[in-house]
This record gives C-alpha cells, sequence and structure tokens, in this order.
C-alpha cells in the first residue's frame, strides 16, 4: 500500500511538472537563459501531453484504489437437502447492514429467500418446497459500517465457540434438513467469512459453527 502512495505521489509529481514546463515553453519560448526551443510549440504540446498521460495514470490509479477500499462485497449461499415432508421455512443468520437486503431477496422455482426485521430480530426467511439452492453475490459503495450478523454468538472467553440460532417449521415434526451456509463480507482491508452444515431440526436451537475467518490488513 505504501508504494502504491509513492507510485500516485510520483505521477502526479511528474504530471504537474511537465505541464508546468509546457505552459512555460508555450508562453515564453524558453526556458530560463539557456535552453530555446527551434519548435516551441511541439516542445510545449509534448511537455503538456506527457503530463497529462501521467497525470492521468496517477488519476486512474487513485481511482481504482480508492473504489477497491470503498466496495465491499458480499457472498451468501444456502443449500437445503429436505429428508421428509416439505415444505419447510427455515429462519436464519443475515447480514447487519440493511442495504444488502434486497439482495436477498430472491426465488428458485416455487422456494424462496427474503430478509425480515422486526423490532427485537432480523433474519432471513428460506420457504423451501423442495431441495434448493440460492447462491447470491452483491457489492456496494461506500463500505459497509455494520459488519455484523444476526443470529450467530461467540460463547465462552478462553476457548470461544460459535453458535447460530436457526428456527426450522414443517408439517411433519420428524422432518430433518441438511443445511450448508457461507457468509462472507470482504473489501480491500477486510475479510469475514461463517460457515455451517449441519443438520436442522424442526423447532428453534442453537447450532455449532466453524470459528469465522477474519483478516484485516
Amino acid at each position: 500500500m505504501l508504494v502504491l502512495g509513492y507510485l500516485i505521489f510520483f505521477l502526479f509529481g511528474l504530471g504537474a511538472l511537465f505541464i508546468f514546463l509546457g505552459l512555460i515553453i508555450l508562453t515564453r519560448r524558453r526556458l530560463g537563459n539557456y535552453f530555446r526551443f527551434r519548435k516551441p510549440t511541439a516542445a510545449a504540446v509534448t511537455a503538456l501531453v506527457v503530463g497529462s498521460v501521467a497525470a492521468g495514470a496517477g488519476l486512474g490509479i487513485t481511482t481504482v484504489f480508492w473504489t477497491e477500499q470503498s466496495t465491499t462485497s458480499m457472498y451468501y449461499r444456502v443449500a437445503v437437502q429436505i429428508n421428509g415432508t416439505g415444505p419447510v421455512e427455515l429462519y436464519l443468520p443475515a447480514p447487519g447492514d440493511a442495504r444488502l437486503w434486497n439482495a436477498l431477496s430472491a426465488t428458485n422455482g416455487t422456494s424462496s429467500l427474503r430478509v425480515d426485521h422486526t423490532l427485537t430480530d432480523t433474519y432471513a426467511l428460506l420457504h423451501a418446497t423442495g431441495n434448493v439452492i440460492f447462491e447470491i453475490h452483491t457489492s456496494l459503495m461506500p463500505a459497509p459500517s455494520n459488519q455484523s450478523l444476526s443470529r450467530i454468538a461467540q460463547n465462552g472467553d478462553s476457548y470461544p465457540e460459535w453458535n447460530a440460532s436457526i428456527d426450522m417449521s414443517s408439517a411433519d415434526p420428524r422432518t430433518t434438513v441438511a443445511l450448508t451456509l457461507e457468509i462472507r463480507l470482504d473489501n480491500y482491508c477486510y475479510y469475514l467469512r461463517y460457515h455451517l452444515m449441519t443438520v436442522v431440526y424442526v423447532g428453534f436451537a442453537q447450532y455449532p459453527m466453524d470459528a469465522p475467518s477474519i483478516v484485516v490488513c
């Protein structure tokens, strides 16, 4: 990152220098008392072009760098395999940033996924009429200030464990669902990943999940 900053500074400085020289040549047709140009206009145009290209490159790199820093991507994948009577409804963890909720409004055949938000709870509601997979990838700017996930809690201090709170309802209380859930939030300098693979039973329960992967610059 430091090298990139030096490169941007160098390009802007080089661009400013050549643009300045071009303007001097164009207005005075000389540099100081020693340098005269046979074709001052051509020399001035060359200096202005070189300066503009350098400054443009610096601006382009700055724009790309700022865009990467300001963009957060969300990857949300949920897959269910129903063992028993469908349909089933699952209340799953959801991102805490409200700007990501619209992306989780999706349908797959007769199954659907959406985010519900109440005063006391936020969850992704999956209505599955059969085995189904939802895979959603979206991004937004600026980066969200809220990178939390609902219904996921850490237990313990010395050796923390992570649990996901999930409800499932079905017409048949003996129905089970093999659930795979992966949630990722990442941007230029932050990466957060949760992963859960478990069998869910009818009712409300907390299911142990892999410890989240967190990478910070």
